[in-house]
């Protein structure tokens, strides 16, 4: 614990002194045919998650003007499956700060099939329970279960959505941060009953043609307003691409929220048990007592 602290103190000096042009993956390589559609690229952007298992810390920082900032460390697991299975991924977040969330834990089962939402849990230590998460995609992540306060991340923004959901278009090639981008539009279909209530009329991303990267994300109400901002900054481990940072900023108020990524492991044979709701508190104990077998200060 008393490492993954020091690891996120030094984060959030650095990470919130950042400027939003800096915010950009290093520079690339390869090159991309003219004639690919907007769902041939966020194709492509989607299989760069190519690995099976990735185990590592996520911080999250909420900052905003004249407010002290607030901050939760987590040890984050996931599995991704075969195309062919009825699950897609899973993720298990183990929350080892603050305090008062301490040993807490969020588990997420994402499928393959287009109308088949979510299945979420989470495990409070306070009354050892799991519960079976209720909520609407616009709802700010974990905040009604009092896992995070004041994130500018819904559960629709952290969870991966499923491209058919979606109809897109490219709407024209564009230079940011030095890098050539496609930028594509993607507005829900109203033919399918997961959209409705959708809390976004449109998406429009910036996709790095070289790496199929997203590297910004725009949301807008029905309305056509902008809502929100996203950036991202990419980094290769292990040789995947490797998303460290990510800056969600609300357009409306002086508000941001920062989701920052260290410590990465990919493929480690994490148990495939884990991920199973009945174990969510065998998992996080585990972890947790992991955690202060390698730390050199007790848990805060």
């Amino acid at each position: 614990m008393g490492r993954t602290l020091k690891r996120s103190v030094a984060l959030s000096a650095l990470l919130l002194g950042v400027s939003l042009g800096m915010i950009g993956p290093a520079p690339c390589t390869a090159s991309l045919a003219d004639e690919l559609t907007a769902d041939k690229v966020l194709g492509l952007m989607r299989s760069q998650g190519n690995w099976e298992e990735e185990d590592a810390y996520v911080t999250f920082f909420m900052a905003e003007k004249n407010k002290e900032q607030a901050k939760w460390v987590a040890r984050r697991l996931r599995k991704h499956y075969r195309i062919t299975e009825d699950i897609s991924t899973k993720m298990l977040l183990i929350f080892l700060h603050p305090r008062t969330n301490y040993k807490d834990a969020y588990l997420s089962w994402r499928y393959n099939e287009i109308s088949k939402p979510n299945i979420d849990w989470i495990y409070s230590d306070d009354i050892r329970r799991i519960i079976r998460l209720n909520y609407h995609e616009d709802e700010n992540f974990l905040t009604r279960y009092r896992l995070l306060y004041g994130t500018d991340f819904t559960y629709g923004d952290i969870l991966e959505r499923n491209l058919d959901r979606d109809n897109h278009k490219i709407l024209r090639k564009e230079i940011l941060n030095n890098k050539e981008c496609f930028v594509i539009e993607s507005t829900p279909r109203k033919d399918i009953s997961i959209n409705q209530g959708d809390p976004y009329g449109k998406r429009i991303s910036w996709i790095w043609k070289d790496n199929w990267l997203l590297l910004r994300m725009e949301h807008y109400d029905g309305k056509g307003k902008l809502i929100k901002t996203l950036h991202n900054h990419w980094k290769k481990i292990q040789g995947f691409w490797t998303l460290t940072q990510s800056l969600m900023k609300d357009q409306h108020k002086d508000h941001l929220t920062i989701i920052a990524t260290d410590d990465v492991r990919y493929n480690t044979k994490i148990v495939d048990s884990f991920f199973l709701p009945s174990n969510l508190q065998v998992a996080a104990e585990f972890y947790t007592q992991r955690e202060k077998e390698s730390s050199d200060e007790p848990p805060h």
